[in-house]
């Protein structure tokens, strides 16, 4: 019986924290360490989803057992206790050196991506924006060391034995460095052997990005095409497009029961609706409502929907000043730049909006105030039939524009703009003919929700900063 047992005991046993198991334990270093020890745990753990996938199984599920990751506890994974410390660094504020509140964590992805770990399934797509994703929260991109373990961790099933032997000998070198008593480390230096019958990797043609990076290269066009070359990290048009939408027959059970907000998030939207007001800081500017909209205020919600809140104002007081606008627009982004704050797993988009501005009238199905704690209009379940085939075409022809206009080199500003209006004139005028449910808006959802309004965006700020960069020549 005893003999039995002890191989589960071992796994067990090797599966707790060895490394981080309180507050102790994390004495001395910054928040950026912290940070890089959690993703190059989560690239050894994509690894191990390939190599040895029952410790893969076992390792996310212990991590989600504390899944809120609040606390250190001494019967996790280190893994889940440094994620509790990036969630909670005010806690620990103490024991780190060089705090960093810009660094945070996607909980809910994260939680996503240990779900899967815990299947035998794997979403190339998903995977690839869930690790771009965690290197932007984690502020991890200026270590070409560790966008490289993204490049080709990523794309693990296409490297060859030789390509994967190194990055595996990088990484270990990694954690030597850094963590070299963690949990899921001391089972690799125990247990983990890369086969040596993995397939060589096939001679594959240039995706268009890296033909286009040879191309400007050799042209000479270095700064612009160490840009594209960037951009290359983000996924190109999958082959076949999941519309990735959703609709449901009862409201998102994370946000809302029998129709209410659940108090707990009531609070916290709240909250942070107040310090947006605190925001705005402007003393003619009066606050009317708090307002919480879109597909988590309805039932077409998924798990990439945002919680809109609007904070709704009177600005009466400002006269007739045509700056009214902008400065709203400005504090908007100002703000959600310089914020990362989820409820419940969901990213939270907050907006400033005028009441007697009649160019900006909020269309929605479902709109609630958190101010009034009621419903302003209550969504209405009905039975939805779309135009799958019809939304995937309009999606595809307006990402291949975006990817054509990249591939050009270098378009104007008017180019660009243009393809913006194009964009949002497409799903204003599908709001106002069919609603929610018109092709158009929900073709606007699509490309969304695979980045592309991220991936257009980003092009157009690394384009901008190098329009206006002038390089140090040295003689």
């Amino acid at each position: 019986m005893t003999t039995a047992k002890m191989p589960l005991q071992f796994i067990d046993f090797l599966t707790e924290a060895r490394l981080f198991t309180d507050a102790t334990t994390i004495k001395g270093k910054s928040v950026e360490d912290i940070a890089s020890i959690v993703y190059l745990m989560i690239m050894m753990l994509e690894i191990t989803r390939h190599t040895n996938h029952s410790y893969a199984v076992d390792y996310a599920s212990k991590t989600m057992i504390y899944s809120s990751y609040e606390n250190l506890h001494y019967a996790g994974t280190d893994l889940g206790n440094l994620l509790a410390v990036l969630n909670n660094q005010d806690t620990f504020k103490g024991q780190l050196t060089s705090p960093n509140k810009g660094i945070a964590i996607p909980l809910f992805q994260i939680n996503r991506y240990l779900n899967a770990c815990k299947g035998s399934s794997f979403d190339h797509n998903s995977d690839a924006q869930f690790f771009y994703r965690l290197e932007d929260y984690l502020k991890l991109y200026s270590k070409a060391n560790f966008r490289q373990f993204r490049r080709d961790i990523g794309d693990w099933r296409n490297l060859s034995y030789a390509d994967k032997n190194q990055v595996v000998q990088k990484l270990r070198q990694e954690f030597d460095k850094r963590a070299s008593t963690c949990d899921i480390y001391i089972w690799w230096k125990q247990s983990f052997k890369l086969k040596e019958s993995a397939p060589a990797k096939s001679p594959v043609e240039p995706t268009a990005p890296e033909k286009l990076y040879l191309k400007l290269a050799n042209e000479g066009k270095m700064l612009y095409s160490e840009i594209l070359k960037e951009l290359a990290d983000y996924p190109l048009i999958p082959t076949t497009i999941n519309t990735k939408l959703g609709y449901h027959d009862k409201l998102n059970p994370a946000l809302w029961y029998d129709g209410e907000l659940i108090p707990d998030v009531k609070e916290a939207l709240g909250k942070i609706a107040n310090k947006f007001s605190e925001f705005i800081d402007v003393k003619q500017i009066k606050i009317v409502d708090y307002i919480i909209t879109g597909s988590n205020c309805a039932f077409n919600y998924t798990d990439e929907s945002d919680i809109d809140i609007h904070v709704l104002v009177d600005a009466t007081g400002l006269g007739e000043n045509p700056l009214t606008s902008p400065f709203l627009l400005a504090k908007k982004a100002l703000w959600n730049s310089g914020h990362n704050i989820t409820v419940k797993g969901y990213d939270v988009e907050l907006y400033a909006e005028d009441v007697n501005d009649t160019n900006n009238k909020l269309v929605a199905t479902g709109i609630y105030s958190l101010l009034q704690d009621r419903w302003i209009k209550k969504p209405e379940y009905v039975e939805v039939k779309y135009d799958d085939a019809a939304v995937q075409t309009k999606a595809e022809d307006i990402m291949n524009q975006i990817d054509e206009l990249i591939s050009t080199g270098e378009p104007d500003q008017a180019q660009i703009d243009k393809l913006w209006e194009h964009i949002y004139k497409m799903r204003r005028s599908g709001l106002a003919t069919g609603g929610e449910f018109d092709v158009s808006n929900l073709a606007f959802k699509v490309i969304r929700n695979y980045g592309y309004l991220t991936k257009l965006r980003d092009f157009e700020q690394m384009r901008e900063d190098e329009d206006l960069t002038l390089e140090h020549i040295v003689q």
